[in-house]
């Protein structure tokens, strides 16, 4: 058995080796695992305990779940009042947050690799670290919803959750050690990893726009700015880049002759791709125009206006910011939502629709997909004594 220091040290080797071999980037993903649950397990607990029961915190809530009540009603409970649900919804906000962290800093691993930084293998190093610490992270998501479903059965972790959990994970853990492997030192590949976890600060922005109350003049500028940084960044990490990066490394695996990497890494690329066009980047655009001009409908509303018709602006506006917020920022999980819709018996999407104050269902599958990231197990389970 190795000492911690032995240990360390293999694990250092493993990550800075050029000629590492395929078991020893699988013991540095497994070190990424238990690094990321000791990180999760006390990050959660120390957010939670600092920002449980805050007035900024409940009026986000109390807000995220006055737009979605039918949705959440569904997934926590119709016999729970109103305060308890939101009570659940502080409980779990802190574990959505430290999971946005986690990918930001993934994608800041390749950073020194993107800009020159340093030697290059080291820099190459670090971003394939970045790979792997995403990939030690779907491990240890992975074991921990197998070791809840045991637990608490399918109720609280549902099968469409296990299918999410394989379409999710299941490119970067296989992919990723063949293709470090392979192309460690390919800047495109830097380039796609920083991409895809680089969400992170997409999410974590988005959250910061839920506490933003749109009815009020400066927070609803600070929500159009906010949403406009975060479309030009989807526009140029879905799209633009997204397609140029996909097409260079298609095009060196073609001149390395890697046919079974153009076959998986193809397949799963298309379909990231069109993932990415069609419930990444254009829903975004669709309904920021749809926010400008339910924002713009309200801002005309003259001062002596009748209170039904503030009343009614007020709720399209809100509307038209909750579906906006609800954009799927990550291919994998669009996909997960799309298969989630599928799987959907069709009781319960005639329950969905009559509940979800007529927001619009894809809205709905994103929340209900990320309750089942972030709620598949009783809040009281996962954070006791908050």
């Amino acid at each position: 058995m190795m000492s911690p220091r032995e240990l360390y040290e293999h694990l250092h080797t493993a990550a800075f080796n050029e000629d590492v071999t395929y078991a020893e980037l699988i013991h540095v993903a497994l070190a990424f695992a238990v690094f990321w649950y000791f990180v999760f397990e006390i990050g959660k607990f120390l957010l939670g305990k600092w920002s449980y029961g805050k007035p900024w915190l409940k009026a986000c809530c109390e807000r995220e779940f006055d737009r979605n009540e039918g949705m959440y009603r569904r997934f926590l409970g119709n016999d729970k009042s109103r305060d308890e649900l939101v009570c659940k919804l502080m409980k779990d906000w802190p574990e959505g947050i430290v999971m946005n962290l986690q990918h930001f800093a993934g994608g800041a691993l390749c950073i020194p690799s993107l800009i020159g930084y340093g030697d290059p293998a080291w820099a190459s190093s670090l971003a394939c670290l970045g790979i792997l610490s995403e990939m030690g992270w779907e491990i240890e998501d992975t074991v921990l919803r197998l070791y809840q479903r045991l637990r608490y059965g399918k109720e609280k972790v549902p099968n469409a959750m296990m299918i999410i959990l394989a379409v999710h994970h299941a490119p970067t853990s296989i992919l990723g050690p063949f293709v470090i492997l392979a192309y460690r030192n390919l800047r495109t590949l830097h380039w796609l990893c920083f991409d895809l976890q680089i969400v992170g600060v997409l999410a974590v922005l988005g959250e910061y726009a839920k506490f933003l109350d749109v009815t009020k003049q400066p927070d609803l500028m600070h929500f159009k700015v906010i949403n406009f940084i975060l479309l030009v960044i989807m526009v140029w990490t879905r799209a633009i880049h997204w397609v140029y990066c996909a097409v260079d490394i298609y095009i060196t695996w073609w001149n390395d002759e890697k046919w079974n990497f153009m076959v998986i890494g193809g397949v799963i690329m298309l379909l990231f791709s069109c993932f990415n066009a069609f419930f990444c980047v254009l829903p975004t655009w669709k309904r920021f125009l749809k926010f400008l001009h339910k924002s713009a409908e309200y801002e005309a509303l003259p001062k002596d206006a009748p209170s039904e018709d503030r009343r009614k602006s007020v709720v399209a506006m809100s509307e038209a910011a909750a579906l906006l917020l609800d954009v799927p920022q990550d291919p994998a999980d669009a996909m997960a939502e799309y298969l989630l819709e599928a799987l959907e018996e069709k009781p319960a999407k005639e329950i969905e629709r009559r509940q979800t104050m007529n927001l619009k269902s894809s809205a709905t599958r994103s929340k209900s997909l990320r309750m089942m990231k972030y709620m598949s197990v009783p809040a009281e389970a996962k954070f006791k004594g908050a």
